[in-house]
């Protein structure tokens, strides 16, 4: 008797406090850190956000599940760069992070322009023609590197919505960002006076090429990146990552 309820102890013990670890380093078990950008990625959103539904249907495709854990921006690259989950999602390349990070193919493709409100009427041709003006950013974003080289102010905030509320106030004389999230914040957030006045300014300042990203600290990084890669290609030749843009109506 003893002996069986000391087994049903272990086996109980294992269930309960085992069960995250095991799941973790499962071989077809993908932990991926990501933050809330919608409609990208969302804790909350459907699929967890088109960008999230790309990334899970194309490890699917290769025999492997994703779990998304979410962070704040910062905290997700920190988790990732540490090893402590096995890839960040939706990544902008820098050398920076590529020392930490093993990229994998092109995910998708985010137009990044300047928008502002309709009064100030700004002649963009290049960066240099943004000196003079104050820029709003989202926090740790890549392109705050670009400015700094291009002697152009900005402040950083931790989200759409209060980046747009210093536009429409005045604190800011633009914002930069990718169009597809400063849109559906503007739809989500903000009503029709409000988006009437925000005006996107062309041409783009660049277009962002976005990655999942792996962690250089975790042994299968090689692995990882293959399979994505196999299976990004497989859902981009059979119509599922075009059917994935369409029913999230993501049109660039």
């Amino acid at each position: 008797m003893n002996i069986i309820y000391i087994s049903s102890f272990i086996s109980i013990f294992f269930l309960l406090f085992a069960g995250p670890q095991a799941a973790a380093t499962d071989e077809y078990h993908v932990v991926i850190a990501a933050a809330n950008h919608p409609p990208s990625s969302g804790e909350t959103l459907p699929d967890n956000g088109f960008m999230a539904k790309l990334v899970t249907d194309a490890f699917k495709q290769e025999g492997y599940t994703v779990v998304y854990n979410f962070y704040p921006w910062k905290r997700a690259l920190e988790e990732t760069i540490n090893g402590d989950v096995d890839g960040l999602l939706t990544v902008s390349y820098s050398d920076e992070r590529a020392q930490h990070l093993q990229y994998s193919d092109v995910v998708h493709q985010f137009r990044i322009n300047f928008l502002t409100t309709r009064d100030k009427q700004i002649a963009y041709k290049s960066p240099s023609d943004m000196r003079p003006y104050l820029i709003g950013v989202i926090r740790g974003t890549v392109f705050i590197k670009g400015l700094e080289e291009n002697g152009i102010r900005y402040e950083e905030v931790k989200n759409w919505e209060m980046n747009l509320n210093k536009l429409l106030y005045g604190r800011v004389d633009a914002v930069l960002g990718n169009t597809v999230n400063v849109q559906y914040s503007l739809e989500q957030k903000f009503g029709d006076a409000d988006r009437s006045n925000i005006v996107v300014v062309e041409p783009p300042y660049t277009v962002d090429d976005v990655h999942v990203a792996f962690s250089k600290r975790i042994e299968r990084t090689e692995l990882l990146v293959n399979v994505f890669n196999r299976g990004l290609s497989k859902i981009k030749n059979d119509g599922t990552y075009a059917s994935i843009l369409k029913k999230h109506h993501i049109t660039e």
